[in-house]
Parts: structure tokens; C-alpha cells; sequence
């Protein structure tokens, strides 16, 4: 009888070893269900004159556990479910340590999820207009998998993005310190040569870096 009752002691602890969760997604630092459906909506850059959906930190994948769970261990798998945000709009998908533009694709992430850490979920959306477009995205470490649905939504309203930096105006210098422009337009922006350039916010005042490739 005791033998029977340890061998049904052992069975139950390796089950629950073999269904222990190893990590997690988190979405603005709370667990995200299997299968549930992430949104993120797009806001106007008045920089580059367009609509972009970027995920910051809010989207993050987490270990559990207090050990790394390596790079050659964890597979990510990233593809199309319905929906468009315009002609040839695709998400680039930085998730791993490299950015992918052919996203729609099995691939191992090159970076180790460290003992109790986290990994952003690196996925972006640039110049979209009108729509929604769902996407799913699929993790692997070992025999584990969790799924989360990940939403881009575009809900810009024709003008008003454009008509809203009328009159903003940037004073433009080089790496050096150098003046190269003053009073350019948002616009006016894309006619400078390839380089890089801190731009300065006549009206605010702050200041950020600029390429032109």
C-alpha cells in the first residue's frame, strides 16, 4: 500500500512538472489569456507626415523561471490572419534581435530570455492608413506554446493629420552644431540630404535626431 501511494505521489509531481508554465505574455504588465487579442492603434507622426502603429514596452513576452532560457531554444513563428492596412503596409517584426520584413515567417530568436526576464514584443506597423489588420503570433521554448493575437488599428481621419502642423517649424543643425536650415516646415523636411540632423521644435523648444537615408 505504501509503495502504491508513493508511485502515485511521484506520478502527480511529474505531471505537474511536465504542465508547469515556463513564461508568459504580459500586456501593460498583466497576463494576456492563450489566444486573446491584443490592439494597438496607430497615432499621426507629424514628422514623417503619416499614420504608425509601434507597440513601445506594452507587449512583452516573460520568463517564469529562474533560469535563461536561450535563443536556440525559443521559436517564433509570426503570420497573416485577415484584414489590410493599405497596399503593400506589412509589419517589420524586430522580436529577437533582428528586424524581419519578410514577416511572415518560422524563425529562432537570436537573444536569450534571461533568469525572470522579459523580451519586447518588437513588432511595428509604419504608414497605414484606414483599416485593421490581425495578426497571430506564436512562441515555442521546448514543448511549450502560447499564442497571442496581435490587432493594428488605423483610424485617421482624411486632412486633419496635416492641417494640424500647418504651422509647425524646425530649425535644422548638423552633428557638429552647425546651423543648416531654420523655420522648415514638417514637410520641407524631406528635402534635405541624406544624413544626420538634430532638429529643434521652434515652438516647444526640444530636440531630436533626424536621418535622412
Amino acid at each position: 500500500m505504501k509503495r502504491l501511494f508513493i508511485t502515485f505521489i511521484l506520478a502527480v509531481v511529474s505531471t505537474v512538472m511536465v504542465v508547469a508554465q515556463t513564461f508568459e505574455f504580459r500586456m501593460d504588465g498583466k497576463t494576456v489569456p492563450e489566444g486573446s487579442t491584443v490592439e494597438f492603434v496607430s497615432t499621426y507622426e507629424p514628422l514623417f507626415v503619416r499614420e504608425d502603429c509601434y507597440m513601445g514596452n506594452r507587449l512583452v513576452l516573460c520568463n517564469l523561471t529562474s533560469s535563461e532560457l536561450k535563443g536556440s531554444q525559443i521559436q517564433i513563428n509570426y503570420s497573416y490572419v485577415s484584414g489590410s492596412l493599405g497596399d503593400g503596409v506589412y509589419p517589420v517584426n524586430c522580436m529577437g534581435g533582428e528586424c524581419r520584413t519578410n514577416v511572415w515567417s518560422t524563425y529562432t530568436a537570436t537573444l536569450g530570455l534571461g533568469p525572470n526576464g522579459s523580451m519586447g514584443v518588437d513588432i511595428h506597423v509604419e504608414d497605414v492608413k484606414n483599416g485593421e489588420m490581425l495578426t497571430k503570433l506564436s512562441v515555442t521554448i521546448g514543448r511549450e506554446t502560447h499564442v497571442v493575437y496581435i490587432k493594428f488599428v488605423c483610424n485617421a481621419t482624411s486632412g486633419i493629420g496635416n492641417a494640424g502642423i500647418a504651422s509647425a517649424s524646425f530649425d535644422v543643425y548638423d552633428l557638429t552644431g552647425s546651423v543648416v536650415a531654420k523655420g522648415v516646415s514638417a514637410s520641407g523636411l524631406r528635402s534635405l540630404r541624406a544624413g544626420v540632423y538634430i532638429l529643434v521644435d521652434a515652438n516647444t523648444h526640444t530636440a531630436r535626431k533626424y536621418v535622412v537615408r
